[in-house]
Formats: C-alpha cells, sequence, structure tokens
C-alpha cells in the first residue's frame, strides 16, 4: 500500500532556503548597524570661516543645534533653557560639547548654551562651521 500524501521528497530535489535567510540577515545587520551611527543633527546654515579644523572627535559627544530663531536642539529634539543643566549633568564633564550655531541664530542662544556648560566646569568645545570659498586664481 502506497501512500502519497503530496510531501515532497526529501533526498535533494526541493529548493534549500539556507542561502536566501543568510543573505536576509546580512541585509538586517547592515540596515541596523548603519541605522544607529547617523549621528543626529539639525539641518543649520553654518557660518563661514577661513581656518577650520576637520575632525568631530573620536568617542561620545554632546551635539546642540540652535536655528536661526534661536531654538535649542538637543539629538533633534527641540530643548528649553532649563534642560540643559539636566542633559548635560547626565554626561561625563569629559564629554565634548558639539555646536552647531546658525549663522543668523542669536548670539543670546549660543551664550545660554555656553553659560551653562562653563557652571558645569566643561572646557571642550567645538564650533562648527563651514570653509569660506576662496576665489579662484585667474
Amino acid at each position: 500500500m502506497n501512500l502519497d500524501l503530496g510531501l515532497a521528497d526529501l533526498d535533494g530535489d526541493g529548493l534549500d532556503m539556507t542561502p536566501l535567510i543568510d543573505v536576509l540577515f546580512l541585509l538586517l545587520t547592515f540596515f541596523i548597524l548603519a541605522a544607529t551611527f547617523v549621528a543626529p543633527a539639525l539641518e543649520v546654515q553654518l557660518a563661514q570661516a577661513r581656518n577650520l579644523r576637520s575632525g568631530q572627535g573620536q568617542g561620545p559627544s554632546l551635539t546642540f543645534s540652535i536655528d536661526a530663531q534661536g531654538d535649542i536642539y538637543y539629538e533633534r529634539e527641540k530643548i528649553q533653557a532649563a534642560d540643559l543643566e539636566k542633559i548635560m549633568g547626565a554626561h561625563a564633564q569629559e564629554t565634548p560639547i558639539i555646536f552647531n550655531v546658525d549663522q543668523d541664530a542669536p548670539f543670546e542662544a549660543f551664550l545660554t548654551v555656553l553659560d551653562e556648560a562653563k557652571s558645569q566646569n566643561r572646557h571642550q568645545f567645538l564650533i562648527n562651521g563651514q570653509p569660506r570659498k576662496t576665489a579662484a586664481a585667474p
């Protein structure tokens, strides 16, 4: 008595899904890692300067952005000046602070963040800018 239940033979005639699953896991891992390495930043129109050093530094940092209206952002979230003490206090004192300040931002907003950092004895700052375009030689 031969019972055919419609099952595929197990002698290698079926489709092997192992390579497909491996590729899917590799793609998933790539996208998860790529998404975590993107630094959150607010698009601001940075001021220009002639003498800029490149590099953001290694390791963790606190990045504050200030837009043209003087609003302060931390990790793409708008914060109030009163939140600065709590945010800075949650990080080690050696953690550098990076400023992304719009060229049209009021100086008072920048001074507010800088004043809070100084009150916590923080002395490592990076102020981002964009290189000034030089005129081409004739």
